[in-house]
Protein backbone atom coordinates (compact mmCIF):
# COMPACT_ATOMS: atom_id res chain seq x y z
CA UNK A 1 0.00 0.00 0.00
CA UNK A 2 1.31 3.55 -0.49
CA UNK A 3 1.97 6.01 1.64
CA UNK A 4 -0.57 8.41 3.16
CA UNK A 5 -0.08 11.84 3.85
CA UNK A 6 -2.51 14.38 5.72
CA UNK A 7 -1.67 18.33 4.66
CA UNK A 8 -3.46 20.51 7.47
CA UNK A 9 -3.61 23.98 6.12
CA UNK A 10 -4.29 27.20 8.12
CA UNK A 11 -3.46 30.55 8.10
CA UNK A 12 0.22 30.06 8.89
CA UNK A 13 0.68 27.51 5.75
CA UNK A 14 1.03 24.22 5.45
CA UNK A 15 1.89 20.97 7.71
CA UNK A 16 2.72 17.58 5.94
CA UNK A 17 2.01 14.76 8.54
CA UNK A 18 2.55 11.32 7.90
CA UNK A 19 -0.42 8.67 8.53
CA UNK A 20 0.85 5.29 9.92
CA UNK A 21 -2.07 3.44 11.50
CA UNK A 22 -3.86 4.99 14.32
CA UNK A 23 -0.82 7.67 14.37
CA UNK A 24 -0.27 11.22 12.88
CA UNK A 25 3.51 12.21 12.74
CA UNK A 26 4.53 15.59 11.98
CA UNK A 27 7.18 15.86 8.89
CA UNK A 28 7.68 19.61 7.42
CA UNK A 29 6.01 22.76 7.76
CA UNK A 30 5.81 25.29 5.32
CA UNK A 31 4.78 29.04 5.27
CA UNK A 32 2.63 30.54 3.30
CA UNK A 33 4.07 32.06 0.03
CA UNK A 34 5.85 31.48 -3.16
CA UNK A 35 8.88 30.39 -1.40
CA UNK A 36 7.31 27.94 1.06
CA UNK A 37 4.91 26.82 -2.47
CA UNK A 38 8.38 26.16 -3.37
CA UNK A 39 9.46 23.79 -1.11
CA UNK A 40 6.32 22.22 -0.58
CA UNK A 41 6.94 20.96 -4.43
CA UNK A 42 10.56 19.77 -3.84
CA UNK A 43 9.45 17.76 -0.96
CA UNK A 44 6.59 16.69 -2.91
CA UNK A 45 9.67 15.10 -5.58
CA UNK A 46 9.92 12.25 -3.06
CA UNK A 47 6.83 11.65 -1.92
CA UNK A 48 4.50 11.90 -5.09
CA UNK A 49 3.62 8.24 -5.55
CA UNK A 50 1.93 8.37 -2.48
CA UNK A 51 -2.32 9.68 -1.19
CA UNK A 52 -2.17 12.95 0.06
CA UNK A 53 -5.48 14.48 1.70
CA UNK A 54 -5.57 18.02 2.91
CA UNK A 55 -7.91 19.52 6.12
CA UNK A 56 -8.69 23.55 5.54
CA UNK A 57 -9.10 25.28 8.43
CA UNK A 58 -9.69 28.70 8.06
CA UNK A 59 -11.63 31.77 8.78
CA UNK A 60 -12.75 32.11 4.95
CA UNK A 61 -15.87 30.05 4.76
CA UNK A 62 -19.45 30.44 3.75
CA UNK A 63 -22.89 28.65 4.28
CA UNK A 64 -26.00 29.22 2.70
CA UNK A 65 -29.29 26.98 3.83
CA UNK A 66 -31.67 26.72 1.21
CA UNK A 67 -34.32 24.22 -0.37
CA UNK A 68 -34.89 22.87 -3.12
CA UNK A 69 -37.21 20.66 -5.01
CA UNK A 70 -36.92 16.68 -4.32
CA UNK A 71 -35.33 15.62 -7.81
CA UNK A 72 -32.44 12.95 -8.47
CA UNK A 73 -30.21 11.89 -10.59
CA UNK A 74 -28.73 14.49 -13.23
CA UNK A 75 -30.92 17.16 -12.60
CA UNK A 76 -30.45 17.30 -8.94
CA UNK A 77 -26.48 17.34 -10.03
CA UNK A 78 -27.20 20.47 -12.49
CA UNK A 79 -29.45 22.36 -9.82
CA UNK A 80 -27.28 21.72 -7.01
CA UNK A 81 -24.01 22.93 -9.40
CA UNK A 82 -26.48 26.07 -10.04
CA UNK A 83 -26.59 26.66 -6.75
CA UNK A 84 -23.22 26.65 -5.57
CA UNK A 85 -22.45 29.06 -9.09
CA UNK A 86 -24.85 31.18 -7.56
CA UNK A 87 -24.05 31.33 -4.11
CA UNK A 88 -19.82 30.94 -4.20
CA UNK A 89 -19.14 32.27 -7.68
CA UNK A 90 -15.23 32.25 -8.32
CA UNK A 91 -14.66 29.33 -5.82
CA UNK A 92 -13.91 25.92 -7.08
CA UNK A 93 -13.82 24.38 -3.59
CA UNK A 94 -17.51 24.00 -2.74
CA UNK A 95 -19.85 21.22 -2.06
CA UNK A 96 -23.57 20.48 -0.46
CA UNK A 97 -24.44 18.87 2.32
CA UNK A 98 -28.22 17.31 2.93
CA UNK A 99 -29.95 18.16 5.69
CA UNK A 100 -33.20 15.67 5.21
CA UNK A 101 -36.62 16.84 3.43
CA UNK A 102 -39.27 19.27 4.65
CA UNK A 103 -42.24 17.16 6.39
CA UNK A 104 -44.98 19.44 5.10
CA UNK A 105 -45.59 21.07 2.11
CA UNK A 106 -43.99 19.76 -1.50
CA UNK A 107 -41.37 18.01 1.03
CA UNK A 108 -38.71 20.00 -0.38
CA UNK A 109 -34.71 18.70 -0.08
CA UNK A 110 -32.73 21.36 2.54
CA UNK A 111 -29.51 21.54 1.64
CA UNK A 112 -26.56 23.33 3.27
CA UNK A 113 -24.25 25.13 0.60
CA UNK A 114 -20.90 25.61 1.95
CA UNK A 115 -17.85 26.64 -0.04
CA UNK A 116 -14.31 28.04 0.82
CA UNK A 117 -14.40 31.61 -0.27
CA UNK A 118 -11.08 32.35 -0.42
CA UNK A 119 -9.75 29.89 -3.28
CA UNK A 120 -6.29 31.74 -2.42
CA UNK A 121 -5.19 29.86 0.45
CA UNK A 122 -5.61 26.35 -0.90
CA UNK A 123 -5.08 27.25 -4.63
CA UNK A 124 -1.13 27.32 -4.50
CA UNK A 125 -0.98 24.00 -2.10
CA UNK A 126 -3.07 22.46 -4.83
CA UNK A 127 -1.35 23.46 -8.12
CA UNK A 128 1.91 22.20 -7.04
CA UNK A 129 0.45 18.44 -6.10
CA UNK A 130 -0.93 18.80 -9.62
CA UNK A 131 2.31 19.64 -10.91
CA UNK A 132 3.82 16.43 -9.40
CA UNK A 133 0.73 14.37 -10.33
CA UNK A 134 0.04 13.60 -7.00
CA UNK A 135 -2.72 11.71 -6.42
CA UNK A 136 -5.25 13.91 -4.22
CA UNK A 137 -7.75 11.99 -2.41
CA UNK A 138 -9.93 14.69 -0.87
CA UNK A 139 -10.08 18.27 0.28
CA UNK A 140 -12.07 18.89 3.43
CA UNK A 141 -13.05 21.43 5.88
CA UNK A 142 -12.54 21.41 9.80
CA UNK A 143 -16.76 21.67 9.49
CA UNK A 144 -17.43 18.90 7.56
CA UNK A 145 -15.74 16.21 9.74
CA UNK A 146 -17.60 17.28 12.73
CA UNK A 147 -20.61 15.33 12.41
CA UNK A 148 -19.31 12.60 14.97
CA UNK A 149 -18.11 15.23 17.51
CA UNK A 150 -22.10 16.42 17.66
CA UNK A 151 -23.36 12.49 18.20
CA UNK A 152 -20.84 12.55 21.02
CA UNK A 153 -20.44 16.19 22.89
CA UNK A 154 -24.55 16.67 22.00
CA UNK A 155 -26.38 13.31 22.31
CA UNK A 156 -30.03 14.60 22.86
CA UNK A 157 -29.47 18.14 22.49
CA UNK A 158 -32.00 19.69 19.56
CA UNK A 159 -29.64 22.68 19.08
CA UNK A 160 -26.10 23.92 20.35
CA UNK A 161 -22.55 25.29 19.68
CA UNK A 162 -19.83 23.75 20.03
CA UNK A 163 -16.43 25.38 20.51
CA UNK A 164 -13.05 23.74 19.70
CA UNK A 165 -9.49 25.19 20.46
CA UNK A 166 -6.54 25.44 18.45
CA UNK A 167 -3.49 27.13 17.06
CA UNK A 168 -5.44 27.94 14.70
CA UNK A 169 -8.23 29.80 16.90
CA UNK A 170 -11.91 29.43 17.91
CA UNK A 171 -13.81 27.31 16.05
CA UNK A 172 -17.36 27.48 16.45
CA UNK A 173 -19.80 25.39 15.46
CA UNK A 174 -23.42 25.49 15.57
CA UNK A 175 -25.97 22.05 14.71
CA UNK A 176 -29.57 21.63 14.85
CA UNK A 177 -31.06 18.19 15.21
CA UNK A 178 -27.02 16.24 14.46
CA UNK A 179 -26.86 18.56 11.59
CA UNK A 180 -24.32 20.97 10.73
CA UNK A 181 -25.88 24.81 10.01
CA UNK A 182 -23.42 27.05 10.66
CA UNK A 183 -19.20 27.04 12.04
CA UNK A 184 -17.14 30.11 12.16
CA UNK A 185 -13.02 30.12 13.00
CA UNK A 186 -12.37 33.32 15.25
CA UNK A 187 -8.62 34.32 15.75
CA UNK A 188 -6.22 32.92 18.23
CA UNK A 189 -6.25 35.09 21.76
CA UNK A 190 -2.60 35.47 23.13
CA UNK A 191 -1.77 33.15 25.91
CA UNK A 192 -2.93 29.84 27.24
CA UNK A 193 -5.80 28.21 26.63
CA UNK A 194 -6.64 27.99 30.40
CA UNK A 195 -6.94 32.02 29.73
CA UNK A 196 -8.97 31.69 26.99
CA UNK A 197 -12.88 32.08 28.63
CA UNK A 198 -13.59 35.40 27.67
CA UNK A 199 -12.83 35.39 23.98
CA UNK A 200 -14.64 32.41 24.04
CA UNK A 201 -17.41 34.11 25.33
CA UNK A 202 -16.91 37.24 22.97
CA UNK A 203 -16.99 35.08 20.15
CA UNK A 204 -20.03 32.95 21.09
CA UNK A 205 -21.81 36.15 21.83
CA UNK A 206 -21.60 37.17 18.12
CA UNK A 207 -22.34 34.25 16.60
CA UNK A 208 -25.11 33.89 18.86
CA UNK A 209 -26.22 37.79 17.01
CA UNK A 210 -25.37 35.97 14.09
CA UNK A 211 -28.11 33.61 14.29
CA UNK A 212 -30.73 35.70 15.47
CA UNK A 213 -29.65 38.14 12.61
CA UNK A 214 -30.26 35.01 10.04
CA UNK A 215 -33.25 33.88 11.66
CA UNK A 216 -32.45 30.42 12.11
CA UNK A 217 -32.48 30.77 16.47
CA UNK A 218 -35.70 32.77 17.69
CA UNK A 219 -34.68 35.58 19.75
CA UNK A 220 -34.85 34.93 23.64
CA UNK A 221 -34.08 30.81 22.70
CA UNK A 222 -31.25 29.05 25.58
CA UNK A 223 -28.43 28.06 23.52
CA UNK A 224 -26.27 25.41 25.30
CA UNK A 225 -22.46 25.67 24.46
CA UNK A 226 -19.80 23.23 24.94
CA UNK A 227 -16.29 24.26 24.87
CA UNK A 228 -14.13 20.77 23.92
CA UNK A 229 -11.66 21.33 26.67
CA UNK A 230 -8.79 19.43 28.62
CA UNK A 231 -8.75 18.21 32.11
CA UNK A 232 -6.36 20.51 32.79
CA UNK A 233 -7.71 23.76 31.16
CA UNK A 234 -11.37 22.72 32.08
CA UNK A 235 -11.77 24.48 35.61
CA UNK A 236 -9.45 27.67 35.30
CA UNK A 237 -11.16 28.71 31.86
CA UNK A 238 -14.64 27.85 33.45
CA UNK A 239 -13.63 30.14 36.63
CA UNK A 240 -13.25 32.67 34.67
CA UNK A 241 -16.64 32.61 32.57
CA UNK A 242 -18.31 32.23 36.24
CA UNK A 243 -15.99 35.32 37.41
CA UNK A 244 -17.08 37.73 34.66
CA UNK A 245 -19.19 40.67 35.02
CA UNK A 246 -20.20 40.75 31.19
CA UNK A 247 -24.15 39.92 30.26
CA UNK A 248 -23.86 36.37 28.70
CA UNK A 249 -27.42 36.68 27.31
CA UNK A 250 -28.82 33.17 26.64
CA UNK A 251 -25.31 31.46 26.73
CA UNK A 252 -25.35 28.44 28.72
CA UNK A 253 -21.37 27.31 29.12
CA UNK A 254 -20.34 23.55 30.09
CA UNK A 255 -16.90 22.19 29.42
CA UNK A 256 -16.47 19.06 27.36
CA UNK A 257 -14.01 16.76 28.01
CA UNK A 258 -11.28 16.00 25.21
CA UNK A 259 -9.92 12.83 26.95
CA UNK A 260 -13.49 11.59 27.30
CA UNK A 261 -14.22 12.72 23.51
CA UNK A 262 -11.01 11.09 22.20
CA UNK A 263 -11.48 8.14 24.11
CA UNK A 264 -15.27 7.66 22.73
CA UNK A 265 -13.77 8.25 18.97
CA UNK A 266 -11.01 5.92 20.12
CA UNK A 267 -8.26 8.39 19.36
CA UNK A 268 -5.02 7.95 21.07
CA UNK A 269 -3.75 11.80 22.58
CA UNK A 270 -0.44 12.20 23.19
CA UNK A 271 -0.26 15.62 24.62
CA UNK A 272 -2.31 17.30 27.95
CA UNK A 273 -4.05 20.29 26.67
CA UNK A 274 -6.56 21.35 25.02
CA UNK A 275 -5.61 21.49 21.53
CA UNK A 276 -8.51 19.98 19.18
CA UNK A 277 -6.45 19.41 16.18
CA UNK A 278 -5.12 16.25 16.84
CA UNK A 279 -8.90 14.85 17.05
CA UNK A 280 -9.63 16.99 13.73
CA UNK A 281 -6.65 15.02 11.47
CA UNK A 282 -7.69 11.78 13.19
CA UNK A 283 -11.59 12.25 11.76
CA UNK A 284 -9.92 13.54 8.88
CA UNK A 285 -7.72 10.72 8.07
CA UNK A 286 -10.95 7.67 9.03
CA UNK A 287 -13.13 9.44 6.69
CA UNK A 288 -14.30 8.28 3.49
CA UNK A 289 -17.60 9.08 2.73
CA UNK A 290 -17.69 12.95 4.01
CA UNK A 291 -18.24 15.68 1.75
CA UNK A 292 -15.22 16.99 0.33
CA UNK A 293 -14.22 19.99 -1.81
CA UNK A 294 -11.82 19.07 -3.96
CA UNK A 295 -13.56 19.24 -7.90
CA UNK A 296 -12.86 16.25 -9.99
CA UNK A 297 -10.41 18.08 -11.38
CA UNK A 298 -8.39 18.13 -8.75
CA UNK A 299 -8.71 14.35 -7.64
CA UNK A 300 -7.93 12.90 -11.25
CA UNK A 301 -4.52 11.13 -10.64
CA UNK A 302 -6.49 9.78 -7.22
CA UNK A 303 -8.73 7.95 -10.05
CA UNK A 304 -6.04 6.69 -11.65
CA UNK A 305 -4.85 5.28 -8.79
CA UNK A 306 -7.64 3.81 -7.47
CA UNK A 307 -8.61 2.43 -11.27
CA UNK A 308 -4.72 0.34 -11.00
CA UNK A 309 -5.55 -0.47 -7.96
CA UNK A 310 -8.96 -2.16 -8.88
CA UNK A 311 -7.00 -3.90 -11.76
CA UNK A 312 -3.98 -5.16 -9.10
CA UNK A 313 -7.07 -6.52 -6.68
CA UNK A 314 -8.49 -8.46 -9.72
CA UNK A 315 -5.38 -9.57 -10.83
CA UNK A 316 -4.48 -10.86 -7.54
CA UNK A 317 -7.91 -12.18 -6.57
CA UNK A 318 -7.79 -14.24 -10.28
CA UNK A 319 -3.94 -15.03 -9.05
CA UNK A 320 -5.17 -16.61 -5.97
CA UNK A 321 -8.30 -18.05 -7.79
CA UNK A 322 -6.11 -19.98 -10.25
CA UNK A 323 -3.82 -21.08 -7.34
CA UNK A 324 -6.93 -22.37 -5.16
CA UNK A 325 -7.76 -24.29 -8.94
CA UNK A 326 -4.95 -25.53 -9.70
CA UNK A 327 -4.32 -27.01 -6.26
CA UNK A 328 -7.89 -28.59 -6.31
CA UNK A 329 -6.78 -29.98 -10.02
CA UNK A 330 -3.66 -31.41 -8.65
CA UNK A 331 -5.55 -33.23 -5.29
CA UNK A 332 -8.28 -34.98 -7.70
CA UNK A 333 -5.16 -36.24 -10.06
CA UNK A 334 -3.95 -37.40 -7.15
CA UNK A 335 -6.90 -38.69 -6.10
CA UNK A 336 -7.55 -40.58 -9.38
CA UNK A 337 -4.64 -42.05 -9.63
CA UNK A 338 -4.32 -43.65 -6.16
CA UNK A 339 -7.75 -44.81 -7.47
CA UNK A 340 -6.89 -46.02 -10.82
CA UNK A 341 -3.40 -47.96 -8.73
CA UNK A 342 -6.08 -49.36 -6.33
CA UNK A 343 -8.07 -50.66 -9.42
CA UNK A 344 -4.96 -52.01 -11.14
CA UNK A 345 -4.28 -53.95 -8.33
CA UNK A 346 -7.45 -55.12 -7.53
CA UNK A 347 -7.69 -56.53 -11.51
CA UNK A 348 -3.78 -58.33 -11.03
CA UNK A 349 -5.52 -59.96 -8.07
CA UNK A 350 -8.60 -60.88 -9.78
CA UNK A 351 -6.46 -62.12 -12.80
CA UNK A 352 -4.05 -64.64 -10.31
CA UNK A 353 -7.39 -66.20 -8.39
CA UNK A 354 -9.12 -66.70 -11.78
CA UNK A 355 -5.38 -68.31 -13.06
CA UNK A 356 -5.33 -70.48 -9.70
CA UNK A 357 -8.90 -71.19 -10.43
CA UNK A 358 -8.11 -72.58 -13.57
CA UNK A 359 -5.40 -74.79 -12.96
CA UNK A 360 -7.80 -76.34 -10.13
CA UNK A 361 -10.43 -77.55 -12.99
CA UNK A 362 -9.65 -80.82 -14.69
CA UNK A 363 -8.00 -80.57 -18.28
CA UNK A 364 -10.32 -80.37 -20.93
CA UNK A 365 -10.91 -82.50 -23.49
CA UNK A 366 -10.88 -80.06 -26.39
CA UNK A 367 -8.80 -76.69 -26.09
CA UNK A 368 -10.87 -73.43 -25.01
CA UNK A 369 -11.02 -72.21 -28.74
CA UNK A 370 -12.13 -75.06 -30.15
CA UNK A 371 -15.62 -75.18 -27.58
CA UNK A 372 -16.32 -71.50 -27.86
CA UNK A 373 -16.37 -71.79 -31.89
CA UNK A 374 -18.47 -74.70 -31.45
CA UNK A 375 -21.15 -73.20 -29.21
CA UNK A 376 -20.60 -69.84 -31.50
CA UNK A 377 -21.87 -72.81 -34.46
CA UNK A 378 -24.53 -73.92 -32.36
CA UNK A 379 -25.76 -70.34 -31.65
CA UNK A 380 -25.97 -69.65 -35.51
CA UNK A 381 -27.37 -72.71 -36.46
CA UNK A 382 -29.92 -71.87 -33.42
CA UNK A 383 -30.69 -67.94 -35.28
CA UNK A 384 -31.00 -70.21 -38.79
CA UNK A 385 -34.11 -72.63 -37.61
CA UNK A 386 -37.15 -72.03 -39.41
CA UNK A 387 -40.18 -72.57 -37.62
CA UNK A 388 -42.50 -75.26 -40.12
CA UNK A 389 -45.42 -75.03 -38.18
CA UNK A 390 -46.39 -72.97 -41.29
CA UNK A 391 -46.20 -75.92 -44.33
CA UNK A 392 -48.07 -78.66 -41.55
CA UNK A 393 -50.88 -76.50 -40.93
CA UNK A 394 -51.25 -76.06 -45.68
CA UNK A 395 -50.73 -80.06 -45.22
CA UNK A 396 -53.51 -80.66 -42.54
CA UNK A 397 -55.64 -78.37 -44.59
CA UNK A 398 -55.59 -79.82 -47.94
CA UNK A 399 -55.59 -83.16 -46.09
CA UNK A 400 -59.06 -82.35 -44.41
CA UNK A 401 -60.55 -81.83 -47.90
CA UNK A 402 -59.26 -85.26 -48.97
CA UNK A 403 -60.45 -88.08 -46.35
CA UNK A 404 -59.05 -90.63 -48.72
CA UNK A 405 -55.75 -89.83 -48.94
CA UNK A 406 -54.18 -91.20 -45.58
CA UNK A 407 -50.64 -89.51 -44.45
CA UNK A 408 -48.22 -92.41 -43.94
CA UNK A 409 -45.08 -90.29 -43.29
CA UNK A 410 -42.96 -86.69 -43.64
CA UNK A 411 -39.25 -85.41 -44.00
CA UNK A 412 -38.19 -81.88 -43.09
CA UNK A 413 -35.73 -80.55 -44.73
CA UNK A 414 -33.66 -76.83 -44.94
CA UNK A 415 -31.41 -75.60 -47.08
CA UNK A 416 -29.65 -72.14 -48.18
CA UNK A 417 -30.49 -70.76 -51.86
CA UNK A 418 -30.14 -67.67 -53.75
CA UNK A 419 -32.47 -66.90 -56.08
CA UNK A 420 -30.01 -64.83 -58.84
CA UNK A 421 -32.18 -64.47 -61.93
CA UNK A 422 -34.88 -62.01 -59.48
CA UNK A 423 -34.43 -59.03 -57.56
CA UNK A 424 -31.96 -60.78 -54.69
CA UNK A 425 -28.32 -58.94 -55.08
CA UNK A 426 -25.45 -61.39 -54.93
CA UNK A 427 -24.38 -59.53 -51.97
CA UNK A 428 -27.68 -59.75 -49.94
CA UNK A 429 -27.93 -61.82 -47.26
CA UNK A 430 -28.73 -66.33 -47.83
CA UNK A 431 -32.39 -67.33 -47.58
CA UNK A 432 -33.52 -70.19 -46.38
CA UNK A 433 -35.85 -72.61 -48.32
CA UNK A 434 -38.00 -75.32 -46.34
CA UNK A 435 -39.10 -78.33 -47.86
CA UNK A 436 -41.79 -80.77 -46.81
CA UNK A 437 -41.73 -84.97 -48.70
CA UNK A 438 -45.37 -85.96 -47.75
CA UNK A 439 -45.84 -90.02 -47.81
CA UNK A 440 -49.37 -90.52 -48.41
CA UNK A 441 -51.62 -93.47 -49.90
CA UNK A 442 -55.52 -93.57 -51.34
CA UNK A 443 -57.88 -96.10 -50.21
CA UNK A 444 -57.01 -100.27 -51.61
CA UNK A 445 -60.58 -99.83 -53.70
CA UNK A 446 -58.74 -96.99 -55.72
CA UNK A 447 -56.36 -99.25 -56.85
CA UNK A 448 -58.46 -101.14 -59.24
CA UNK A 449 -58.62 -97.77 -61.44
CA UNK A 450 -55.40 -96.05 -61.93
CA UNK A 451 -56.73 -93.61 -64.22
CA UNK A 452 -58.89 -92.05 -61.53
CA UNK A 453 -56.09 -93.13 -59.25
CA UNK A 454 -53.67 -90.44 -60.82
CA UNK A 455 -55.88 -87.80 -61.42
CA UNK A 456 -57.07 -87.85 -57.59
CA UNK A 457 -52.68 -87.60 -56.85
CA UNK A 458 -52.94 -84.43 -59.35
CA UNK A 459 -55.92 -83.08 -57.53
CA UNK A 460 -54.40 -83.60 -54.31
CA UNK A 461 -51.18 -81.23 -55.57
CA UNK A 462 -52.36 -79.03 -57.24
CA UNK A 463 -55.06 -78.08 -53.92
CA UNK A 464 -51.91 -78.01 -51.80
CA UNK A 465 -50.24 -76.24 -54.04
CA UNK A 466 -52.89 -73.51 -54.10
CA UNK A 467 -53.46 -73.57 -50.28
CA UNK A 468 -49.31 -73.24 -49.47
CA UNK A 469 -48.59 -71.02 -52.54
CA UNK A 470 -45.36 -72.95 -52.90
CA UNK A 471 -44.18 -75.80 -55.37
CA UNK A 472 -45.60 -79.09 -55.05
CA UNK A 473 -43.32 -81.98 -57.11
CA UNK A 474 -44.63 -85.40 -57.37
CA UNK A 475 -41.61 -87.61 -56.22
CA UNK A 476 -43.47 -90.78 -56.46
CA UNK A 477 -46.48 -92.44 -58.01
CA UNK A 478 -48.41 -95.50 -57.53
CA UNK A 479 -48.23 -96.78 -60.90
CA UNK A 480 -45.44 -97.31 -63.69
CA UNK A 481 -46.71 -94.37 -66.30
CA UNK A 482 -44.18 -95.44 -69.17
CA UNK A 483 -46.02 -95.21 -72.17
CA UNK A 484 -45.22 -98.61 -73.66
CA UNK A 485 -46.48 -100.23 -71.01
CA UNK A 486 -50.11 -100.52 -69.30
CA UNK A 487 -50.81 -98.51 -66.01
CA UNK A 488 -50.35 -101.08 -62.95
CA UNK A 489 -48.48 -101.13 -59.36
CA UNK A 490 -47.39 -103.47 -57.23
CA UNK A 491 -50.43 -101.79 -55.09
CA UNK A 492 -52.38 -103.49 -57.50
CA UNK A 493 -50.84 -106.96 -57.62
CA UNK A 494 -50.99 -107.40 -54.19
CA UNK A 495 -54.59 -105.81 -53.19
CA UNK A 496 -52.44 -102.99 -51.46
CA UNK A 497 -53.06 -99.54 -50.97
CA UNK A 498 -51.33 -97.17 -53.94
CA UNK A 499 -48.66 -94.99 -51.79
CA UNK A 500 -47.52 -91.60 -53.71
CA UNK A 501 -44.74 -89.32 -52.20
CA UNK A 502 -45.03 -85.24 -52.30
CA UNK A 503 -42.37 -82.92 -51.87
CA UNK A 504 -43.84 -79.16 -50.94
CA UNK A 505 -41.46 -76.34 -51.17
CA UNK A 506 -42.37 -72.81 -49.72
CA UNK A 507 -40.87 -69.98 -50.69
CA UNK A 508 -37.13 -68.82 -48.97
CA UNK A 509 -37.05 -66.79 -45.83
CA UNK A 510 -34.23 -64.76 -43.56
CA UNK A 511 -33.20 -66.73 -40.72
Amino acid sequence: MPQRYLHFINQEGLHCHLVRQHDVQHLHSFAGGEEGVQGFEDWLQETRDGLHTLLADVADEGFHLENIPHVVGPDRRALITRKLTQHFFGSPYSAALSLGRDKNGRRDERLLFTAITRPALVEPWLAALRRAEAAVTALYSVPLLTEKLVRRVFPDSPRGLILLLSDSGIRQIYFEQGKLRFSRLAQAPEGPFSRWGLDCLREAQKTYQYLNAQRWLPRGTALPVRIVLSARDAEPLLAELAGTTQPVDNLQFQAASLEALAHKLRIPLRHRHSDSREVIMQLAMRETTSVQLAPPQERRFYRIWQARFAILVAGVVVLAASSVLSLKWALDTRTERAEAESQRSQTMLQDARYKQLLTSLPQMPTSLDALRSTVDGIEQLSVRVVDPRMALQHLSKTLDAFPDITLDGLEWQEADWRDDARNTPSSSAPMTRQTLIASASLDAASASDPRATISRIQAFANALRQQSRGDVVLVQQPFDTESDKTLRSEAQNAGKRPAFRLQLTLPGAKP
